[in-house]
């Protein structure tokens, strides 16, 4: 896999945390063969427990310490650290480091280095509002200059290509990939430590606390479970896990009380042990507004997990409703609820689902077959 001369890489992120681009660069630099060697540049450090995983990825990092909004001292640090390491691709991940990336490569004369850019969605504002009309400009400029434009669904290539008028043959598409070994964990000892029942019936949400997450549906599709039959007759069995912090957090455990069932929420913060957390669900539901290829998912899928999403995004190239999952609209709370009763009381649907998801992401979504296809991606550009 890939050929033998030396390749140096620089991936450029923003904040290097826990994020679905952060866990593709961490992946990379894990598991490509020792002659593409790797370097992390982050314009933030990040902070807490975000910081941990920074610590985890192999060769160097090193933090640029940006200023807000333009920074061309920040660009020019870039640069040099691209011409002084003699690096050969620069890997940009997401708006927050386009530009800058793309001038600070352009920057760095001397011999000819490749740029890749990979697009990982949207915010919520862009959503709602469409990416703002400079930003589009800007993107659209650049776009013509790029070596390559990666997105990790085909729905992200399409829609990218659209909201820029570029040419979708600009973009090719590399899903994300997960690393299957990280997702076990010991449920009984990690029910354990978070004061859950073993009898339980947990339902769970792993992911940012932010508006486009569209946790209030979860919060009344759990609600709402737990006054129609199946689980009326067990509400004292019932769970439900949210991991992770964000802007949201302490707006949702307000509205928690207001809809009285802050008794039966679990509100763990931010966690490095994704994999023990979700070992710890019976059922996983991702109610966002907007996914562009949710990692999240893939992960609730590797775990054994039986998966209710909305039908957003790239998520239907995940899941097969009623086979690998359950797709619903993001204002279907009603839908969502019903099958959350339905796979409680039916343990061989959530079986049955669990397993076929699992061997989706095993056949499609590994972390062997996304390094394998940015591999190609890299020799080919450096030809």
């Amino acid at each position: 896999m890939g050929h033998s001369k030396t390749q140096n890489i620089l991936h450029l992120v923003h904040s290097y945390g826990v994020g679905g681009a952060e866990k593709v660069v961490h992946y990379l630099c894990k598991h490509t063969p020792k002659n593409y060697r790797h370097t992390v540049c982050s314009f933030l450090k990040p902070e807490g427990l975000q910081s941990s995983w920074y610590k985890e990825t192999p060769g160097e990092i090193v933090f640029l310490e940006k200023k807000p909004g333009n920074d061309i001292g920040a660009v020019l640090r870039l640069s040099k650290i691209i011409k002084e390491r003699d690096i050969h691709i620069v890997h940009a991940q997401g708006w927050a480091t386009y530009v800058e990336g793309f001038l600070a490569t352009r920057m760095a004369t001397g011999v000819s280095r490749k740029f890749i850019y990979a697009f990982h969605g949207k915010t919520m504002d862009d959503v709602i509002n469409g990416i703002p009309f400079r930003r589009r400009v800007m993107q659209r400029i650049i776009s013509r200059f790029d070596d390559a434009i990666v997105a990790p669904s085909e729905h992200m290539a399409n829609d990218y290509a659209s909201e820029m008028q570029i040419p979708r043959s600009l973009i090719r598409v590399i899903y994300n990939g997960i690393d299957l070994k990280c997702y076990s964990g010991n449920r009984g000892s990690v029910r354990k430590n978070m004061g859950i029942k073993d009898n339980a019936f947990v339902v769970g949400y792993v992911g940012r606390l932010d508006p486009v997450k569209n946790l209030d549906v979860l919060l009344k599709a759990f609600k709402r479970s737990l006054e129609i039959s199946p689980l009326s007759e067990n509400s004292d069995m019932a769970t439900l896990l949210v991991v992770g912090d964000g802007p949201e957090l302490l707006r949702l455990k307000d509205f928690s009380k207001r809809l009285d069932i802050d008794n039966k929420i679990i509100f763990t913060g931010m966690r490095p042990d994704v994999g023990s957390c979700l070992s710890a669900m019976d059922v996983f539901v991702q109610p966002s507004f907007y996914e562009g290829h949710s990692n999240t998912i893939l992960e609730a899928m590797a775990s054994g997990l039986p998966v209710i999403s909305t039908l957003v995004g790239g998520t239907p190239e995940i899941i097969t409703h009623g086979e690998t999952g359950f797709l619903f609209q993001p204002s279907d709370m009603e839908k969502i609820a019903v099958t959350i009763g339905l796979l409680y009381q039916n343990p061989d649907i959530r079986m049955k689902t669990a397993e076929n998801g699992r061997l989706k992401v095993r056949a499609m979504f590994s972390v062997e077959n996304m390094v394998k296809k940015y591999i190609a991606l890299f020799d080919e550009l450096t030809v």
